[in-house]
């Protein structure tokens, strides 16, 4: 249990651990001759993978138990065995480093520090020239939650859209369908449901290509609230059937029923990011 004697002696343990082999590496890559530059490309990175991840862990934990800032110390040691992995080579693009500094993004978020959290989303996107595309993602995507989360719909729906597009572009459909949600989301608390029906439209393409019918049931779901809300009574007939057919096919009858009974009620701005 967290706070317990125990837990302490071994997050201890891994701090030690850490401090030893960033010492160790510091060590190897600050030398001149031959046998140190040999001996910083074997400086234990399965190691320092082992440590990068029992802090990632114990980070979690404090964020779940004690409260978010208390894994602020943690991260910035993340982000110095993430410096060192990089520098040894063994993670070339800084993939870890730039999780690391979203993950502090979140906790800054978490504990209602929204401008400190903004500001590192966006220096990461700005860190380097031309920022991996994972990275752009998912910090825009973290922008659109914090923006969600403080009823900034507007901006959310940049964020998101953006962030979709930038997938879309690269021919990752699957991993865009996932945003197109959160984009209809936040386009139909801006009441802005036009756009948010065509999003849901090429969603529900996407995501029956994909064979997702998950995915497919909830867009339709949405979508059959959105065209209600626009008062498209042809449209939102077709749309009921479309979804029905969905939910028969999944076994649900029920819902099905439902479906086919009558007028859902308007669409109610959602709080989902």
């Amino acid at each position: 249990m967290i706070g317990s004697p125990a837990w302490r002696e071994l997050a201890a343990q891994v701090h030690e651990l850490a401090d030893q082999l960033l010492a160790a590496t510091d060590s190897t890559t600050t030398a001149d001759s031959p046998e140190s530059a040999e001996g910083a490309g074997a400086a234990d990175p399965d190691a320092l993978w082992e440590i990068f991840v029992a802090l990632y862990w114990e980070a979690c934990t404090r964020v779940q138990m004690i409260r978010p800032q208390a894994a602020l110390p943690v991260i910035e040691t993340m982000r110095v065995v993430a410096d060192h992995l990089a520098g040894i080579g063994q993670d070339p693009d800084w993939d870890r480093r730039d999780r690391v500094d979203n993950f502090a993004a979140f906790i800054h978020a978490s504990a209602g520090d929204i401008y400190t959290a903004a500001r590192e989303l966006d220096s990461l996107m700005r860190r380097r020239d031309p920022a991996s595309l994972s990275t752009v993602v998912e910090a825009r995507k973290a922008l659109g939650r914090l923006s969600r989360h403080y009823e900034q719909t507007d901006e959310a729906v940049i964020q998101y859209r953006e962030a979709s597009n930038l997938l879309l572009a690269a021919g990752l459909r699957s991993w865009a369908l996932d945003i197109l949600g959160s984009l209809a989301n936040a386009l139909g608390a801006s009441r802005r449901f036009l756009e948010a029906a065509e999003v849901l439209e090429i969603g529900i393409d996407l995501a029956e290509s994909a064979r997702r019918p998950g995915m497919v049931l909830r867009l339709r779901e949405i979508l059959v609230h959105v065209l209600t809300d626009l008062q498209e009574h042809a449209g939102v007939l077709e749309a009921a059937c479309a979804l029905a057919e969905v939910q028969l096919g999944r076994g649900q009858a029920d819902g099905a029923r439902a479906t086919s009974s009558g007028p859902p009620t308007p669409l109610r701005p959602s709080k989902r990011p």
